[in-house]
C-alpha cells in the first residue's frame, strides 16, 4: 500500500476544509448542497434551519471559499464552488449515512 504524500500546505488547507464541516447545521448545509444549487428557503426546509443563521453559514461558507452565489432573477442560488467538496461529501454520506428506504 502506497503512503499518502501530503506537505504542510495541503494539511492546512484539508483542515480548513474540515473546519467548515466542524458545525452540525453548516455540515447539513454542505450536505444539501453537494446535491445541487439550491435557495436560502431549500436549504431552509432542506436542513430545517431558520433564516437567519442559514444565512449566517452560507456568508461564514462564502468567506471560506466553500460556495457561491449566483443571482437568477430576485433569487440567488448557492451552490458548492469546488468540485472536490462535492465528492467529499458523497464520500462522507457513503461512509457515514445510511441509504433512505
Amino acid at each position: 500500500m502506497k503512503g499518502i504524500a501530503v506537505n504542510k500546505k495541503q494539511a492546512v488547507e484539508v483542515s480548513k476544509i474540515f473546519k467548515s464541516f466542524s458545525h452540525p447545521a453548516r455540515l447539513l448545509v454542505l450536505c444539501r448542497l453537494s446535491e445541487g444549487a439550491c435557495t436560502v428557503q431549500e436549504l431552509q426546509d432542506a436542513c430545517g434551519l431558520e433564516q437567519a443563521p442559514t444565512s449566517q453559514f452560507l456568508a461564514r461558507l462564502r468567506k471560506e471559499g466553500r460556495v457561491i452565489g449566483e443571482r437568477e432573477g430576485n433569487q440567488v442560488f448557492y451552490s458548492l464552488k469546488d468540485p472536490r467538496l462535492v465528492e467529499l461529501m458523497k464520500t462522507l454520506a457513503r461512509l457515514y449515512c445510511p441509504p433512505k428506504e
